[in-house]
Formats: C-alpha cells, structure tokens, sequence
C-alpha cells in the first residue's frame, strides 16, 4: 500500500486554526442518517472556532502511536511521516 502521490505525504492542515476550520465545515447532521443525528449532540452551539485560543498548544506535549500502526508502509513513506513530526517543533 502506498500514501505517497496520494496527498499522504504532506500535510492536511497547515495549522491547528486550520484544522478547526476544516472541522467546523465537515461536522454536520444528515437528516437521513441516523449516526450523525445522534452524534449531533457533540458539536458544539457555535461550533469548534470559539474555542481556539492563541499559544493553546504551547508547551503541550503530544504522543504519537507508530507501532503497529506504522509497520506497513514504506521506507519514504516513515521518512516523510517523520519529517512532519518534526514540524510543529
């Protein structure tokens, strides 16, 4: 199996306000599917922006499960899964 030239090799976010506003614009409820109307409980009134503060990930520590999950790929695949790691430092 191979992410690369599949957009797995890069980012999805550039940022974490990036991320929320991708969040807030893929949450939502189907009226035709019963999962997302009961997971509709768990967004929040005023969606995920509201809670962005600046700095809120300074100093935060983040851990990061490889194996086993990372087993499977490839040499350039873990390379490149590495390379962003390194990023937010």
């Amino acid at each position: 199996m191979s992410f690369l030239g599949s957009g797995w090799d890069r980012p999805l976010c550039r940022t974490v306000s990036d991320a929320v506003h991708v969040l807030d614009a893929i949450v939502g409820v189907d009226s035709n599917d019963n999962e997302t109307k009961a997971a509709s409980k768990y967004i929040p009134c005023g969606g995920y922006k509201q809670y962005l503060k600046t700095n809120g990930v300074k100093g935060k520590r983040l851990g990061i499960v490889r194996n086993p999950f990372w087993s499977f790929v490839s040499e350039p695949e873990s390379q490149a899964f590495e390379n962003h790691l390194q990023t937010p430092r």
